[in-house]
């Protein structure tokens, strides 16, 4: 309801701007916080050696309107062009609400600029950078373990340089992932808090098996860690809003952004868990988003005799590569914090080429993370995280008849109409807003739209 009238007002009252841009961009060259007008004014050789992750327009010195976006996709970028004019936003919705149809919006692919103008028909499509994924010439698990906990290293660096003594806080599933950026946050940054999710049932107010083990890590790591909880018919509630900012409509992304939509708000809120100066600055949101896809660390959940989230049948060492490609689209973490005015760092995907040197055999094994990781990160992780059998899909526990799939299933919601929802926030029909995402990666254009 809250989205249909959103939309309605936007409507009536169409913007004048053509930038509608909400999501931070971070930056950094030669080990410093850059700007997107460095990375423009940098030479094509230079900006390969950007790191970040960032969705920005700028204007270079030829006059072309240019259109950028990091390497794998972790902040989303949108246009439409009505001749010679440029409109943009990070989020789909907007675009739609001042009376663009979806059919005439595209993504700026990762890795990718776009350049528009300064000629009526001028328009190019350029790729700026890419994830390599290098032929193994060491088969030495150490070397590579010390080379990624220097790259993991190197990235809290960076992100210290960044947030300074802003708020941070750790979203944490009681997982290796979230656990390994909780002990570095720990090391490398001041006034870090931990948040973790419950799902509530019937009142209940006991833990999800999750949030017991996050409030266990945290006491080791000595980082406090509040729970969030949330009723079953409060995450219903929020698919429409999950629907329209997290920009997808396939399952396991509603699923798992709908987790981050509970934490977003009341993060946003006055009860904010983050301590004395949380009133005057929002905390920055870190996540152990990307490690799954860098690491193939996925499967699929049977639950009632169906099976969700199926995965293409290959091996690992090749299934991450989809996975890695995947990220371009769905805006499960960045787009819904933002939503709600709150900046999201995910730092695997600063450092993912580190991860994609790594050789395909080395992820093949079912507990091939766990193994690799504790060689990365040794005791800095409390040693039964590395022994706890992986929780999929947001349910909380390892039961997947938890959680929210299995809010989804009693409800009877599935992807076909999670799609048609999404179509209709969107003012599209079902086969429009199914072409939108297409082998993991938003509707592009190579040429310019409408030639």
């Amino acid at each position: 309801e809250r989205c249909r009238r959103e939309t309605e007002q936007s409507q009536e009252q169409p913007g004048e701007q053509d930038i509608r841009m909400h999501v931070t961009n971070y930056i950094w060259s030669d080990e410093k916080v850059s700007t997107p007008d460095d990375w423009i004014a940098a030479s094509a050789e230079r900006r390969a050696e950007f790191v970040g992750q960032f969705a920005f327009s700028g204007e270079d010195a030829a006059g072309r309107t240019v259109l950028a976006r990091d390497r794998l996709g972790v902040n989303k970028l949108f246009f439409t062009l009505e001749g010679g004019r440029v409109r943009r936003s990070n989020f789909l919705i907007e675009l739609v609400r001042e009376g663009v149809n979806l059919a005439d919006i595209w993504s700026v692919p990762s890795g990718h600029a776009v350049y528009v103008g300064p000629g009526a028909s001028d328009y190019v499509l350029q790729k700026h950078i890419g994830l390599e994924y290098p032929p193994a010439v060491d088969d030495d698990v150490d070397r590579h373990a010390v080379r990624v906990r220097r790259a993991l290293e190197k990235t809290f660096e960076y992100i210290a340089s960044s947030v300074g003594d802003n708020p941070v806080v750790v979203t944490m599933s009681g997982g290796l992932d979230s656990t390994t950026i909780a002990a570095l946050a720990r090391e490398y940054l001041s006034n870090v808090e931990g948040v973790t999710f419950s799902l509530t049932k019937d009142g209940d107010e006991a833990d999800s098996e999750d949030a017991i083990f996050a409030k266990r890590v945290g006491g080791d790591l000595g980082i406090p860690v509040r729970t969030i909880r949330a009723t079953t018919s409060e995450i219903l509630d929020l698919v429409d809003d999950v629907l329209v900012y997290g920009q997808d409509y396939r399952d396991f992304n509603v699923h798992c952004g709908l987790v981050n939509a509970v934490i977003a708000a009341e993060l946003a809120g006055k009860d904010s868990p983050v301590s004395d100066s949380a009133s005057a600055r929002p905390p920055v949101v870190l996540t152990g988003d990307t490690m799954n896809e860098l690491m193939a660390d996925y499967s699929a959940v049977t639950l009632d005799n169906r099976t969700y989230y199926e995965l293409p049948k290959m091996n690992k060492g090749l299934l991450r590569r989809f996975l890695v490609g995947g990220l371009d689209s769905g805006d499960r973490e960045v787009g819904i914090f933002a939503r709600h005015g709150l900046d999201v760092i995910q730092p695997y995907a600063l450092c993912a080429e580190v991860y994609a040197a790594l050789p395909g055999w080395l992820v093949e094994a079912d507990d091939a993370k766990q193994r690799f990781v504790e060689r990365v990160m040794g005791d800095r992780v409390p040693a039964y995280i590395y022994n706890r059998p992986k929780v999929r899909a947001q349910a909380g526990d390892a039961e997947a008849g938890q959680g929210i799939l299995g809010a989804f299933r009693q409800a009877d919601i599935g992807q076909e109409e999670l799609l048609a929802r999404f179509a209709e926030l969107l003012n599209s029909t079902v086969e429009e807003a199914g072409r939108l995402i297409k082998a993991g990666f938003y509707r592009f254009t190579e040429t310019r739209p409408g030639r």
